[in-house]
């Protein structure tokens, strides 16, 4: 239960927890020192009674007449009750409740039963000739003692209630103040987390809170440089890579075309001079051979190389793909939805295109669809593509295999975000490139990738 409470809940239960202790300590307190104070305070007043009370009756045991002169005597005692003669007939309880019951002046009776007062009226026998004829009794008037305590009670007990409630109250208003910073560093590291290195965060509050709020900065600082120095050796291990097999296709086009071309005509021309081809005739075989190279060799330069991406224009580039897929697989249907892009640069066509190519692909040897959808839509955002299919899916966890692993990479390395997931029964390849590749809009990218890939 402990564990769960916030901070703040954890010190006002503290603070409460420590108001009401100290609030019970001090009445425990008071009601001693209240006790022995009362007690104090009579001792003299007895003492005095007592040594009136030894010298009465002194002078009783020595007078000729004692009954008349404990008469003048009780006639001359003070009219204010304090000390007076009573009988052997007055019951002594009766005397003391009803000398309790005046003390009460508006201190309630739980509070005089709490102070444990002494005893109130105190007596001292009056002897005439050995015999007990009343006593003298002395009481003692506490009344204004009793209410002094009374309101040192109600002070002690309203000054914690007011503390237990303050107390609270401030030490909420203290943290909440104090762990604002903290709340605002846990959102900007959230941030950091998803990708957004501009986050930074307003240093304010104790100079604890701005030493961390400083760190968080120069993390994002950093963050922000090495997320572009990636982006920078991404994007440059990109266009090594297109050169790359630009040049390699050019290897094979200048290369092994000629080559391919020059043993098909020898291999036609042997063929006529004997004659024809026949169905078992080793030049035959050949000629089939030669020609299965020179597809494959296409195929591959297509693949290097998608030379009609810059022909054609993407829209058309990946229109003729999808015509090819459905050749494939004439019980395959695509939907294509294509904005136009004739003003793409090359490298981000040919990545968008190369995406395509790579989802249509697995989906011709994976999925088992019968439906795929084609979508490429220009956002003020940014270029948004998507190619889902209703087929098996993909196991769970989810690796990316070498062609898919590479088109996020690619797009990574433009700044975009590569998303695969399941949704609907349906997969869905889907990446977003910023504006920063179509020509006017340079330096643009999304303001909340992340929030468009969940939408």
């Amino acid at each position: 239960m402990w564990t769960k409470l916030s901070l703040r809940a954890r010190l006002c239960v503290l603070l409460s927890a420590m108001t009401l202790s100290m609030l019970i300590l001090g009445l425990g307190a008071l009601m001693v020192y209240a006790r022995y104070q009362l007690a104090d305070e009579q001792e003299p007043r007895v003492a005095a009674a007592n040594e009136v009370v030894t010298a009465l009756n002194h002078t009783l045991a020595n007078v000729a007449s004692p009954g008349s002169t404990l008469a003048a005597f009780v006639e001359g005692l003070p009219k204010d009750g304090s000390i007076g003669f009573e009988d052997v007939s007055i019951d002594p309880h009766s005397a003391e409740e009803a000398a309790r019951g005046q003390l009460s002046g508006g201190v309630p009776q739980w509070f005089i039963r709490l102070l444990v007062m002494p005893e109130l009226t105190t007596r001292y026998p009056v002897l005439i000739g050995g015999t007990r004829v009343g006593d003298i009794v002395f009481r003692s008037d506490l009344a204004t003692d009793v209410s002094e305590k009374w309101v040192v009670f109600l002070a002690v007990t309203g000054a914690s209630i007011l503390l237990s409630i303050l107390a609270p109250l401030i030490a909420y208003w203290t943290v909440g103040a104090t762990l604002a910073p903290l709340d605002d560093i846990g959102h900007v590291l959230t941030r950091l987390r998803a990708g957004d290195y501009a986050a930074r965060l307003g240093c304010k509050g104790p100079p604890e809170i701005v030493a961390s709020c400083g760190q968080v900065n120069e993390l994002a600082d950093t963050l922000a440089k090495l997320s572009a120095d990636n982006a920078q050796l991404l994007r440059r291990l990109v266009m090594l890579q297109d050169e790359e097999r630009r040049e390699l296709a050019r290897e094979l086009h200048d290369e092994l075309g000629p080559l391919l071309f020059a043993i098909r005509a020898n291999t036609v021309v042997l063929l006529q001079s004997r004659g024809g081809r026949g169905a078992d005739d080793p030049a035959t075989k050949v000629l089939e051979a030669v020609e299965g190279l020179q597809q494959t060799n296409r195929r591959i330069l297509d693949r290097l190389r998608p030379m009609h991406v810059q022909e054609l224009g993407l829209k058309r580039s990946i229109e003729g793909l999808v015509r090819d897929v459905e050749r494939q697989n004439d019980r395959l249907r695509v939907k294509t939805v294509v904005d136009s892009t004739s003003d793409f640069d090359r490298t981000v066509a040919e990545t968008l295109y190369r995406v395509v190519q790579e989802a249509l692909t697995n989906v011709l040897r994976h999925a088992a669809a019968a439906e795929v959808s084609v979508e490429l839509r220009v956002r003020s955002e940014g270029v948004e593509l998507t190619v889902s299919d209703d087929g098996v899916g993909f196991q769970s966890p989810l690796v990316l295999g070498r062609g898919l692993n590479g088109m996020r990479e690619r797009v990574r390395a433009l700044n975009g975000i590569f998303d695969l997931h399941r949704v609907n029964n349906r997969t869905v390849v889907r990446c977003l490139l910023p504006l920063a590749g179509i020509p006017g809009d340079h330096g643009r990218a999304f303001p909340d990738a992340f929030a468009l890939l969940k939408e």
